[in-house]
């Protein structure tokens, strides 16, 4: 059972050519001051994220918010853990999940108006530039605040190194607010997580993205196609990532005063496009 859609995708092909064992990838977007990641056709990397994956359902079309053949998916929740605080503060509804679909094609993300809003009053000094854009200093980057989603029993932490866009003139908030129920985890939140899309199995498998070098293994066919291995990166090892970036980030100067047109938003994409 796959993902409905009018055409034979690259993922199929990889299938019908038996290059593949089963219609399924992994994807490492890697960290905002990383030059490349990494997509991998029919396998996954154990050295590029940490703890386990965690397997959510993809949420067929017909009950799905928009009716298209994406992959949307179950958020459990979203924190936000401030600056020097020891403790997340929930700010999504209690007993409330979101529908929303992982999208790499989107710098930014895309959230409710409600769990917009209250996660921007978060970043006090955030200023509007029209279609539900914001940017905020620079200096955010290097605070050492992060913004965690929780899928099942995993939590994926977003730093706000990451989870803030720099555009080589001032800094991006890293969400829009969504005019609708469409939700959607961009750039922002993907540089954080290592990402598995089993399409015939109907499953996305997430993970802490981490990097500790390279181990590559190939995802298989049937039910358990997905090894459900243990990422090879230690927490350690992300935790000095992210202490070193904070560093690289606050070494230097960036002025966020000069006011340029929102950043363009690709169309989120679905499957068919």
């Amino acid at each position: 059972m796959g993902l409905a859609t009018n055409y034979s995708t690259v993922v199929d092909q990889l299938f019908a050519q038996n290059i593949t064992s089963s219609r399924a990838f992994s994807l490492n977007l890697a960290g905002i001051n990383k030059t490349q990641g990494s997509i991998i056709f029919g396998g996954i990397d154990t050295m590029k994220y940490s703890g386990t994956l965690e397997k959510v359902a993809i949420i067929p079309p017909r009950l799905s918010p928009d009716g298209f053949p994406r992959y949307w998916m179950q958020l459990d929740s979203i924190s936000i853990t401030p600056p020097n605080r020891t403790s997340a503060t929930k700010i999504t509804p209690t007993n409330v999940t979101q529908h929303i679909f992982p999208d790499s094609g989107s710098t930014l993300s895309v959230l409710s108006s409600s769990i917009f809003s209250t996660l921007l009053s978060y970043f006090p000094e955030a200023v509007g530039h029209g279609g539900g854009a914001y940017t905020i200093p620079c200096s955010y980057r290097s605070l050492n605040g992060t913004i965690s989603f929780t899928f099942g029993q995993t939590t994926i932490d977003v730093s706000y190194y990451e989870w803030i866009w720099f555009d080589n003139i001032q800094c991006w908030f890293g969400a829009v607010s969504s005019s609708g129920e469409k939700q959607v985890l961009g750039d922002s939140f993907m540089r954080s997580a290592y990402v598995v899309y089993d399409q015939d199995n109907y499953n996305i498998h997430v993970a802490q993205a981490a990097n500790c070098g390279s181990n590559v293994i190939p995802i298989t066919n049937g039910v358990g196609a997905v090894p459900s291995a243990t990422g090879d990166c230690s927490m350690s090892v992300l935790k000095s990532t992210v202490i070193a970036v904070s560093t690289i980030s606050s070494s230097s100067t960036v002025s966020s005063s000069l006011p340029i047109a929102p950043p363009h938003h690709q169309r989120p994409h679905s499957l068919e496009s």
